[in-house]
């Protein structure tokens, strides 16, 4: 996922940071994930979030509806997981 990432964001000319582009956290702390998404907002907000399964789906739209972003009109959220759940 790195490679496939750091290619895309150098594609558009755009520096690739894996810290805020692929960051890693230990996913059994509580939280993890809101505080990936609130740290991705304080650097440099980003137009998309690309998630893994629904919990990081939901973790992240809390966020972002506490900083009043709406979705997909100030972010767009992908889920890479068919859980139909999700929609």
């Amino acid at each position: 996922m790195r490679t496939v990432t750091r290619q895309a964001v150098e594609a558009t000319g755009h520096h690739y940071a894996a810290s805020y582009h692929n960051p890693e956290s230990d996913y059994s702390a509580p939280d993890v994930t809101g505080r990936i998404v609130e740290a991705a907002f304080a650097a440099n907000p980003p137009t998309a979030l690309v998630l893994l399964d629904w919990q990081e789906l939901v973790a992240a739209h809390c966020v972002l509806s506490r900083l009043r972003l709406r979705v997909p009109h100030d972010v767009s959220l992908v889920l890479l997981n068919d859980q139909t759940e999700a929609q």
